[in-house]
């Protein structure tokens, strides 16, 4: 019996002899390519064991023309990929807690030498990082914790810490003191905060208070308050009454802020940038340099520059085979992201054209919607799709965008939800799930895809058929704020 046989019969039947034969059939293939990628063979059958859990959960899902032994090695690919992640992660989170228990000598050495140059290497440092280092290690917050108080996953928190500490750390090593991340954070954490002496809380309080409510301040403040809400005035009404009667300074929030509620700046955006291909001039030898500072520098393949009245400096993409490729690194594998670009294309074939592509099947992919079938509602409209298990998670905008007109789309995952843009304007529809994007080996390619999931469709090699400008990659969601701030930002 051939493999599509042994299936039917497995799920018809449950016939435990037929998944026993596909199981002996094919272990090899999964076990070998699981060994390649982990390089452990006790993990390598933990992840052997996983994929064929896969295969006996979802064997009714695997369609006629899908190539057996092409689902399993996919699937393993990326469970082994996943399995290091995760080793990895524990063993960074086990060195930690080593660390962090280590001699209190070691310790109070290392405090000792970064005592006198701490709060100047804290000043280098923006506001946001600033925050994240204060919860981490002067106040001892957990990553949920750190994350709620700046409106961040615990991921992006994590993140945002280490890049802060990474800084610090070169802070220190450029005046002769060498210490890893770790080394410097045990020091803070358990050296940089005392205890006040004790009645100076209730002193200052009193104090301040006292001070507060010279001239009435306080009592005039709540009374305008109350008033104001009584009456159901705007907030808009309240801020300016607040200004007009406070006779200090006072901060109100804006509506352009990033998610840690600082106003939303090109700055602001650049510390979360991985990738952003500008176009601005003639590429040299076909290379299309990042202008963020992960170095994500590509190859252009085939597609030619060209100077756009509206966008200035654009690549033009004409079908098959033209595109740049990015090797593979971590900062292209976030555990969440927005991806962003201007595009101009009339394409309205049965083809999905690829904008970003990393292998949406284990990875993401941001395309143009094709046909395929007569009455595809989606075609011509822009779509995200993130594969998880073999599960696909996607949103799209609510028009086309294969008009012949310029079009900004934008696109965010935050951990917990999928959202569309489409000319700074959020879509209608948004897809919710809980995870994190897949890491996967494949390059990161712009204007095609090279991996192709679907061989029945053909698509692999199929260009995007127009122009593209101002490609861009974070590795966070970008708040709605951030999204309008771009596309006002770039539109010309």
């Amino acid at each position: 019996m051939d493999d599509q046989e042994l299936l039917r019969e497995y799920v018809e039947r449950q016939s435990e002899k037929a998944f026993a034969d596909l199981v002996v059939r094919h272990i090899n293939l999964v076990y070998s390519t699981a060994l390649r990628v982990v390089r452990d063979a006790a993990m390598a059958k933990d992840v052997a064991q996983s994929v064929f859990i896969q295969l006996a959960c979802k064997a009714s899902t695997i369609r006629s023309g899908h190539t057996l032994p092409g689902w399993l090695y996919r699937v393993t690919r990326c469970q082994a990929a996943n399995a290091v992640r995760d080793e990895r992660t524990r063993q960074e989170r086990e060195m930690e807690a080593m660390t962090m228990k280590s001699p209190a000598e070691e310790t109070t050495a290392t405090w000792k030498s970064i005592l006198p140059h701490l709060d100047d290497a804290m000043g280098t440092l923006k506001a946001t990082e600033q925050n994240a280092i204060v919860l981490r290690f002067f106040e001892g917050q957990s990553w949920r914790e750190i994350g709620a108080a700046l409106s961040l996953n615990e991921d992006t928190a994590q993140k945002r810490v280490s890049r802060a500490m990474d800084k610090l750390r070169m802070y220190f090593q450029r005046r002769g003191i060498v210490l890893t991340g770790v080394m410097v954070g045990s020091a803070i954490t358990a050296n940089a905060v005392h205890a006040a002496p004790i009645g100076l809380a209730s002193t200052m309080a009193s104090a301040s208070l006292a001070k507060a409510a010279n001239a009435g301040f306080l009592s005039v403040l709540l009374t305008h308050i109350q008033s104001l809400f009584m009456k159901k005035i705007t907030y808009a009404a309240i801020s300016a009454a607040l200004v007009a009667t406070v006779t200090v300074p006072i901060l109100v929030a804006q509506a352009g802020e990033s998610p840690s509620g600082t106003p939303v700046t090109k700055a602001s955006l650049q510390e979360s940038l991985v990738l952003h291909y500008t176009f601005d001039r003639a590429p040299v030898d076909g290379q299309a340099m990042d202008a963020s500072s992960a170095g994500n520098n590509g190859q252009i393949v085939g597609a030619q520059w060209a100077s756009d009245p509206q966008r200035g400096g654009v690549l033009q993409f004409s079908p098959p085979n033209q595109y740049i490729v990015i090797p593979n690194n971590p900062s292209l594998n976030p555990s969440n992201l927005t991806l962003a670009a201007w595009i101009k294309t009339s394409n309205t074939g049965d083809t999905w054209r690829r904008v970003f592509d990393k292998s949406w099947k284990g990875g993401f992919a941001l395309s143009i919607a094709g046909g395929h079938t007569p009455g595809n509602k989606a075609q011509g409209k822009a779509v995200l799709e993130i594969d998880i298990n073999s599960k696909d998670y996607a949103v799209g905008s609510d028009q086309k965008v294969t008009d012949g007109q310029w079009h900004h789309v934008a696109v965010t995952y935050d951990g917990a939800k999928e959202i569309f843009y489409v000319d700074g304007v959020r879509q209608k529809r948004i897809s919710w799930w809980q995870g994190s994007v897949p890491a996967n080996s494949h390059d990161l390619t712009i204007g095609i895809n090279l991996v192709d999931p679907n061989p029945q469709y053909n698509e692999v090699g199929a260009s995007f058929d127009g122009l593209i400008s101002e490609p861009m990659m974070f590795n966070r969601g970008l708040s709605e704020a951030e999204i309008k701030f771009l596309y006002d930002s770039q539109r010309k």
